[in-house]
């Protein structure tokens, strides 16, 4: 006589439910293995990606009519983001290809730790430099390191690419303590 269970069922069922689970978790396991693998080698693709975008932008790669200072300024525009220890984005052109391309250039620099936005996220780096055509008012490039550099140098990106001045950033009312609401005071 075989055993049953109180509900009539062979016990046997039991051990089969566990293999069948077992099978499961091991399909999983699989699939699990196979995304992580995916993913790594995706961000892989993107370090490199990103690092030969640098390596052109900075001139390390590419010939003379490949330089950053030679591309159309919508290319120029492209935003570079590299999230290190420090956040550090830039975007528009160099200091040296601004001074090439602006008659007059006002160059706005300044080590900015003690800013509330730099205080309120505890960074003891945070810090700016913007690159503005007098004539113009046009912000020609901006680059940063700290707090929200990744979300304020969009911003910039934005300004550069639809060619708005200081004065339509700085007449712009940002949100409050934001990285953005430090804008005005960057110009």
């Amino acid at each position: 006589m075989s055993e049953t269970s109180s509900h009539g069922q062979p016990r046997d069922g039991a051990m089969s439910a566990s293999l069948a689970t077992e099978r499961i978790e091991g399909d999983d396991n699989v699939w699990t293995r196979r995304l992580v693998l995916f993913l790594r080698i995706m961000a892989v693709l993107s370090i490199l990606k990103g690092l030969y975008h640098w390596a052109q932008v900075t001139g390390f790669i590419g010939g003379e009519e490949e330089a950053f200072e030679n591309q159309p300024m919508a290319w120029q525009a492209a935003t570079v983001y590299f999230a290190v220890i420090e956040p550090v984005a830039a975007v528009g052109l160099s200091e040296e290809a601004a001074r090439q391309q602006a008659r007059k250039l006002r160059v706005s620099v300044a080590k900015v730790p003690d800013w509330y936005t730099g205080r309120r996220e505890g960074e003891p780096v945070y810090g700016y430099k913007t690159l503005i055509e007098k004539e113009s008012g046009r912000i020609l490039g901006a680059h940063l390191v700290g707090p929200h550099a990744d979300e304020v140098i969009n911003l910039f990106g934005l300004a550069i690419r639809h060619d708005l001045t200081i004065d339509d950033l700085k007449s712009t009312i940002f949100a409050y303590p934001t990285g953005a609401s430090d804008i005005g005071y960057m110009l």
